[in-house]
């Protein structure tokens, strides 16, 4: 049962999930903690972790990067602090990687830039862009502020898709640009 269905703020602006009658050992220091109360769809994090993750089926999916992190959300006011005894009940997922359709993506050691989407399972794809036309006539002319370099290790995390071309359609309307990223990373 739960002691309080919303959440609280604390003295520093944190806001809190609501604890449950359940307790738990923080891994941390091996005191015991209340469980706090998760829900699917959200950013958590805990005090004495810097990792945020999001909840999806029963687990914790942790964002590879702040940048990867903010194709998903406008803030860190968005994340949902819990006790350091929650993570343990929550299995660990795959990690969330650059939303699929709000950026492009590319190696720093490779020049080629992909375009992130979802296969028809769900798992995220990687689509090359053969050429700067296309992208051009995908992306527009500054095409290049949508593209994020990340960590080559993240690569084997996606599925290879077909080639772009210029009849594929994208939705510009929910992209974010590189420079928009940074400053929401910053707190900006």
């Amino acid at each position: 049962a739960d002691d309080s269905d919303e959440t609280t703020m604390d003295s520093d602006g944190r806001m809190w999930a609501p604890a449950s009658s359940a307790m738990g050992l923080s891994p941390f220091d091996g005191s015991m903690h209340a469980i706090s109360v998760v829900s699917p769809g959200q950013y958590i994090r805990s005090e004495n972790y810097n990792s945020v993750y999001y909840i999806s089926g029963g687990m914790r999916r942790p964002f590879w990067d702040a940048q990867s992190f903010f194709t998903y959300a406008d803030s860190w006011s968005d994340v949902t602090w819990v006790t350091d005894a929650t993570l343990v009940t929550l299995q660990l997922g795959t990690p969330m990687l650059p939303k699929a359709g709000v950026v492009l993506v590319k190696v720093a050691s490779d020049p080629k830039v992909y375009a992130v989407e979802t296969d028809s399972d769900g798992s995220p794809e990687l689509r090359w862009i053969p050429t700067e036309m296309v992208a051009m006539d995908l992306y527009g002319a500054t095409w290049a502020d949508y593209v994020l370099d990340v960590e080559a290790t993240t690569m084997g995390w996606y599925a290879d898709g077909s080639d772009m071309d210029a009849s594929d359609d994208v939705d510009m309307s929910v992209m974010k640009t590189r420079a928009g990223i940074a400053m929401l990373v910053m707190g900006m």
